[in-house]
C-alpha cells in the first residue's frame, strides 16, 4: 500500500519548476511539502515530528500563538528561498501546510487529483462527500474552499483533505492544504 501510494503522489507532482510562474513552483512545493508529512504520515503528528527534527525550525512561541490561536499543537517554519510555508499541527488529528504565495487553481487542482488517486491505490476507499464554497475571512478578503471526505467501510474514520485558497495578492496566506481524520459518527 505504501508503494502504492508512493506512485500516486509521485504521478500528481509534476516538474513545474521549467515555469516562469512562481506561484505555480511555491504551490507545487507546498503540495510536496503537504505530501511527505500529513499525506505520508496519515497525520500521526508523532511521525510527522520525527521526520520534521532536524529538517525544520520549530516556530517561536509567540509567532505559533498567532497561528495556533487557542488550539494545542505545534507550528514549524518550512521556508526556503522560492517561498513562505508553515507545517501546523493541531490536536487532535490536524496536519496543515501554510503558503504565503501558491497558485490556487493549482492547489485546488492537485487535491482533488490526490483524493482520486487514493481512492485508485485502495479499492476500499471512496470519496464519500465533496464540498465546495466561498466565503470571507476576518480581514473582509475572499477564500474559497474545496474539501473531500473519504471513507472505507472497514475503517472507524474518515480523512478529510481540505484547500482553502485566495487569490488575493496581499493575503496573509494564499493556500491552506488540511488534513483531518475523525471517527466515523
Amino acid at each position: 500500500m505504501k508503494l502504492q501510494l508512493i506512485i500516486a503522489l509521485l504521478a500528481l507532482t509534476h516538474n513545474v519548476f521549467a515555469t516562469e510562474k512562481p506561484s505555480a513552483i511555491q504551490a507545487d512545493i507546498a503540495f510536496r511539502i503537504f505530501s511527505m508529512t500529513c499525506i505520508e504520515h496519515a497525520g500521526n503528528h508523532d511521525k510527522i515530528k520525527s521526520w520534521a527534527a532536524g529538517k525544520l525550525q520549530i516556530a517561536n512561541p509567540e509567532f505559533s500563538k498567532q497561528v495556533l490561536k487557542e488550539r494545542t499543537g505545534v507550528v514549524y517554519g518550512a521556508s526556503n528561498r522560492i517561498g513562505e510555508y508553515l507545517l501546523v499541527l493541531t490536536e487532535p488529528n490536524q496536519c496543515s501546510v501554510w503558503a504565503r504565495k501558491a497558485d490556487a487553481e493549482q492547489i485546488e487542482n492537485t487535491l482533488a487529483k490526490l483524493a482520486n488517486a487514493l481512492q485508485k491505490a485502495n479499492s476500499a476507499l471512496k470519496v464519500a462527500k465533496t464540498t465546495e464554497q466561498d466565503s470571507i475571512d476576518h480581514k473582509g478578503q475572499p477564500f474559497h474552499q474545496v474539501g473531500y471526505t473519504l471513507s472505507s467501510a472497514a475503517d472507524p474514520f474518515t480523512v478529510h483533505l481540505l484547500a482553502t485558497t485566495s487569490k488575493i495578492e496581499n493575503a496573509d496566506m494564499q493556500a491552506i492544504l488540511t488534513y483531518s481524520k475523525h471517527p466515523v459518527q
